[in-house]
């Protein structure tokens, strides 16, 4: 079994959406991040699809830790999910990043299904687990959050 990486032992920043890329006609829909990110993939010669761990954080200090999927293109990491479903909401204050995995668009075809891998489902079941324990199980993310879909 291939285990997670270490979660935020070194997040990454998340960019915009670079110019260059430009994702008008590619369809968001909230709690479909795989799908979103291989769809401008698809659009984007040479771009990566990460699946890794968000940490979401409530503007009233709630925080939970979810599966994400985002991309990168180069150097630059960007998530069209959040710039596009989250962008300005008053939900959710911060999200900060921990990569896992890394595919290419061309390891999916039509029909495949999109799911995130084991590993990535208990690294986040163990951070919250663990954020509980330390909080005395006051967290309190908002619904959104606790539904576990970004």
């Amino acid at each position: 079994m291939t285990e997670f990486p270490d979660p935020f032992a070194d997040p990454i920043t998340i960019s915009p959406i670079p110019e260059a890329i430009i994702p008008s006609g590619i369809l968001v829909k909230q709690g479909e991040c795989f799908l979103n990110a291989h769809r401008l993939a698809l659009a984007t010669s040479g771009m990566t699809i990460i699946e890794g761990i968000v940490l979401g954080i409530h503007e009233e200090g709630g925080r939970v830790f979810l599966p994400h999927v985002w991309n990168r293109l180069g150097d630059v990491y960007f998530d069209i999910t959040n710039e596009r479903i989250f962008s300005g909401s008053d939900e959710i204050a911060e999200m900060v990043y921990s990569p896992g995995y890394e595919f290419d668009v061309r390891e999916f075809s039509a029909g495949d299904a999109f799911e995130f891998q084991l590993e990535t489902i208990n690294a986040a079941a163990e951070l919250n687990a663990e954020l509980e324990r330390r909080s005395g199980g006051t967290a309190d993310p908002p619904q959104t959050l606790q539904k576990g879909v970004v």
